[in-house]
């Protein structure tokens, strides 16, 4: 397993994006530490792009991302280890188990490792049904026997982030395709990890949020709040008008 995080820095990050120098994060501080974080915000408020930063696929146009190590040492956050859900997970037409570990070689004891896995995502029982359990090739059409509903596929790709046990978790929308129900499972499980691991994940349902231990609020790419659900309810500011916006839609 990968060493244990005690948190991550983000120090006056900025980035534009090339093609249009268009700013989509100014001058961003903060600091994460385990425990679930929410990063919410309207659309273009930077969520993506920062979403994009913390995982490494672009570099900041300014500033530096570090991590500080369960040790006290501090390293670039390029060097750690990440598990990053998004929306809507690549479908790779191999093996359940291939889509659990992302090897082809077999590793002695997987099998219960990758079970596991499977069970804390909610998935074990549609793998048992399925003609060669988790040996059964996924993905109609490409020489898969079976394939999986969106929800299913989003399952699969958790148990893949469970089975790597990163000590960073970037989750992009990570229930966008789970009804209710299925939502409330997977953020029940994500807080029996939030002790040891640093979860961040973005969200547009602001119900959702709620299972936070700190929201990070994000208005035209800057950070316009930081705190605990109380603690940005208790006043009438950026996170308070967007709450109160999606109570409205929803009749809640």
């Amino acid at each position: 397993p990968a060493q244990r995080l005690s948190a991550i820095s983000l120090r006056g990050i900025s980035y534009t994006y090339p093609e249009n120098q268009k700013k989509a994060l100014v001058d961003v501080s903060c600091d994460f530490r385990p425990g679930l974080t929410a990063i919410v915000g309207t659309n273009g408020a930077g969520k993506s792009t920062l979403v994009k930063l913390l995982t490494g696929l672009v570099p900041p146009t300014t500033g530096s991302l570090h991590a500080t190590l369960a040790t006290g040492e501090e390293v670039p956050l390029s060097d750690c280890a990440k598990a990053v859900l998004f929306q809507d997970p690549s479908h790779f037409h191999f093996s359940i188990r291939q889509n659990v570990t992302m090897q082809s070689e077999r590793v002695q004891g997987e099998e219960q490792r990758i079970a596991e896995a499977l069970r804390l995502a909610g998935l074990w029982e549609v793998v048992e049904a399925l003609p060669d359990g988790i040996d059964t090739v996924v993905g109609a059409g490409f020489g898969g026997v079976s394939d999986l509903s969106g929800g299913q596929w989003q399952r699969l790709a958790l148990a893949r982030l469970l089975y790597h046990d990163a000590p960073l978790i970037i989750l992009d929308e990570p229930t966008a395709s789970l009804d209710p129900v299925g939502e409330r499972q997977i953020f029940e499980l994500l807080t029996t990890f939030a002790k040891e691991k640093i979860i961040l994940f973005t969200t547009h349902r602001y119900d959702t949020i709620r299972k936070a231990d700190t929201i990070v609020v994000l208005v035209d790419g800057r950070i316009a709040e930081i705190g605990t659900h109380e603690e940005l309810a208790s006043h009438t500011r950026e996170f308070w008008s967007l709450f109160l916006a999606q109570g409205s839609q929803t009749g809640s």
